[in-house]
């Protein structure tokens, strides 16, 4: 008998056949088959989430993430000053996103070895594209300031009133 699977054990999910059962759970999909990686967290409803190895990804698939890991990183800095931006080590800003799966845990199996060529996507649709949102520039201190002092200023004249 097997040893049971704990945090941070290889697996790969095995090549099976997707359900109905399997769709209506969302525990298993065409793509997952023979993905790789280590077990992040068991969880006591069977199912388990997986930190999938890059490499096992499908073309399609590993593209379609670093572009979302792309987005999300672009849209992480955006959001920070620009002192904030320069305390960041190089290596802080160029974070890698997990890809991360949720799967039962009779689909995975105990794996160790060489990553399996990654099993081609059937017709996944890709996501449509978010439309680009041009970032307002932003406003130098001196129009804050002076939008502050129009604030007080007729916050003033509604009090006198």
């Amino acid at each position: 008998m097997s040893k049971p699977l704990a945090e941070g054990d290889r697996v790969k999910v095995i090549d099976r056949e997707q359900t109905a059962a399997d769709i209506k759970s969302q525990l298993y999909y065409e793509h997952y088959r023979n993905l790789v990686g280590n077990i992040a967290k068991l969880y006591a409803d069977g199912t388990t989430s997986i930190n999938v190895d890059q490499q096992a990804l499908s073309k399609e698939v590993a593209k379609r993430h670093d572009e979302t890991a792309t987005g999300i990183r672009q849209r992480w800095l955006d959001g920070m000053s620009d002192e904030g931006r320069n305390r960041l080590t190089a290596t802080e800003k160029t974070f890698n996103l997990r890809y991360t799966i949720l799967v039962a845990q009779s689909d995975v199996e105990p794996f160790s070895g060489a990553i399996p060529a990654a099993t081609p996507a059937k017709a996944i649709a890709a996501p449509a594209p978010e439309p680009v949102v041009e970032a307002p520039a932003r406003k130098s201190l001196e129009e804050l300031e002076a939008e502050e002092a129009r604030h007080l200023e007729e916050i003033r004249k509604q009090q006198n009133n």
